[in-house]
């Protein structure tokens, strides 16, 4: 599983190899803290908006591997 950076240049290729349903092993989404987290999504498995705690962190990462 990997936490991506949705606003970093080429985020949207490395969230779809990298997604379940690119046959990757999952993906969270790192989207800004202001905007619809949907467009930043990019096929990614789950999102999680900035800033975030470790509590957040680690419910999308469950979500991701159930």
């Amino acid at each position: 599983m990997a936490f991506v950076n949705a606003e970093l240049a080429g985020a949207g290729a490395l969230i779809a190899k990298l997604s379940h349903a690119g046959g990757g092993p999952g993906v969270v989404a790192l989207v800004p803290e202001v905007g619809d987290p949907e467009l930043a999504r990019g096929g990614a498995d789950e999102t999680l908006r900035k800033p975030f705690s470790d509590q957040d962190a680690r419910q999308a990462a469950r979500r991701v591997a159930s």
